[in-house]
């Protein structure tokens, strides 16, 4: 056998090992608590005004308006992972919590 080939067949076994193997999954969690909206939205509208042809009506259609921001849009804004080399982006979501009381609540009752 030619030594090209055989370093041809060998990557080609390679990969399709590679590929029939299931693929490493990794979640990284954060959790935030949004002490200042307005800030939050300012921070979410600079960033989608820097998207190519972007207008102030866009920022309002996604994020909502100043006075009464979309947080949970805000912070995807702010947070949605960029690609990151080797890597590919399974799931993004933000989810509130409503209802759970306050670091204020919790130590008042402690």
């Amino acid at each position: 056998m030619n030594p090209r080939e055989f370093i041809h067949a060998h990557a080609r076994q390679a990969c399709s090992h590679v590929e029939a193997e299931p693929q490493a999954e990794y979640r990284v969690t954060l959790t935030l608590a949004v002490h200042d909206a307005e800030a939050l939205w300012a921070a979410a509208a600079r960033k989608s005004m820097d998207a190519p042809g972007a207008t102030m009506g866009d920022v309002l259609d996604v994020i909502g308006p100043r006075e009464d921001p979309s947080i949970s849009e805000c912070i995807a804004m702010l947070v949605l992972p960029q690609s990151l080399p080797g890597c590919k982006a399974d799931d993004f979501w933000v989810d509130s919590m409503p209802g759970l009381p306050s670091k204020l609540e919790l130590a008042r009752a402690n």
